[in-house]
């Protein structure tokens, strides 16, 4: 028996930003899925080429990101799940050097599924939290 979209969901983040798979990007991305909101652009975008640059800048910028997804709702072909995570800012992020602080931030994606594979998503996250507690924030307005 297959997993459920559910499980696929939890397994997404286990997978491709706890074990840092480069590979499971491959497995769980559909080759024509479109995502959202990754970096503040309107429309989507292919996924596999957007999501891998965002989350290649991410870990460099992040290092030891772990997310604990805190709640997956389902229903047909779609989930929405909650995620709270945790990294290390160790590298340049966001045009802000690294400062060595741990940094805590919370986010939703929702996804549509295929036969195991996300077709679609939309991401969302704290960024204006994220660049305060990287000192980002004053990079972005110049202060």
């Amino acid at each position: 028996m297959g997993s459920s979209n559910s499980d696929l969901t939890r397994r997404w983040f286990d997978e491709v930003w706890n074990k840092g798979r480069d590979a499971a990007i491959d497995e769980m991305l559909a080759n024509d899925s479109i995502v959202h909101g990754l970096d503040g652009t309107p429309g989507g975008r292919p996924a596999k080429e957007s999501f891998r640059e965002f989350w290649t800048a991410v870990r460099a910028g992040l290092s030891d990101i772990h997310m604990d997804v805190d709640e997956v709702v389902a229903a047909g072909n779609s989930t929405a799940a909650r995620f709270t995570f945790t990294a290390n800012h160790s590298g340049p992020y966001l045009g802000a050097a690294a400062t060595g602080k741990q940094v805590r931030s919370t986010g939703m994606a929702f996804l549509h599924w295929r036969d195991g594979k996300i077709i679609e998503g939309w991401n969302e996250h704290d960024a204006l939290g994220l660049t305060i507690q990287t000192g980002a924030i004053r990079h972005l307005v110049n202060v």
